[in-house]
């Protein structure tokens, strides 16, 4: 199963780099992003040397969401960076930063795509989930793309290519001090592949489970079992499981 989904993935990530390559126009081009948390950062950050007392205080954890677009030579990372306090790294919060990168890469517009593809790891509480399942749904009623799929790694076999970009988003983080949130951002934009910006807790963070419990049905059967979920925007209300 792990090879069959992987050979899966390569063959998305081939037809996506194939088409930005040939400069297919939108409406027939085919896409594929890498999504997934980074292991937590804490701020202040005391890496250039010993931290001495400081070595006992508790940082503040920062949370990195890594979105790579496996279109581009080489690969580009962008980094939705925040903050504990700010927001919870639930379904909710996933949701919001796949909105939010959507429509920064001029995905969300009039003119859709031909295909949107989106890989994450097996974990329900982040990414496996009802809400960013049904955002799928909300993706293809808005006919951001004709097709959008996510396939979801089967557990034990998730090594992506965040895994690789986090090295670079963290590259100067492991040898730097870092004091403000100002410090911190400009250390994970030091890699040119790399692209880390702050989330705005006041008004992009977003409850779309009560959005989407609105107009959607509540639970998605299979969701656990199975690891493939397309949507087709000539019929959205339909979504095939494999």
């Amino acid at each position: 199963m792990a090879r069959t989904q992987r050979d899966h993935f390569r063959l998305k990530k081939k037809q996506a780099k194939e088409d930005r390559e040939a400069l297919v126009r939108k409406g027939e081009r085919r896409y594929c992003f890498v999504a997934d948390f980074a292991q937590n950062m804490g701020l202040p950050n005391y890496a250039a040397h010993q931290p001495g007392a400081v070595y006992y205080y508790s940082p503040l954890s920062v949370y990195p969401f890594g979105i790579v677009d496996c279109s581009t030579e080489p690969s580009i990372l962008t980094a939705h960076v925040y903050y504990e306090g700010q927001a919870k790294k639930g379904g909710n919060n996933v949701a919001s930063m796949l909105w939010k990168d959507a429509g920064l890469k001029g995905l969300i517009d009039i003119t859709p795509a031909a295909e949107l593809t989106y890989v994450f790891d097996n974990c329900g509480g982040q990414n496996k989930n009802k809400m960013v399942l049904r955002w799928l749904v909300l993706m293809a009623q808005i006919k951001c793309a004709l097709i959008i799929e996510a396939s979801f790694l089967v557990k034990g076999h998730t090594k992506s290519d965040c895994d690789r970009m986090f090295n670079l988003l963290k590259y100067d983080y492991h040898k730097t001090n870092v004091y403000t949130p100002g410090d911190l951002l400009e250390c994970l934009n030091c890699h040119s592949q790399v692209r880390a910006i702050m989330m705005d807790p006041t008004d992009e963070f977003q409850d779309w489970v009560a959005f989407e419990d609105r107009f959607m049905i509540k639970q998605i059967a299979g969701c656990s079992a199975n690891h493939v979920f397309t949507i087709y925007a000539d019929n959205p209300h339909v979504m095939v499981i494999r």
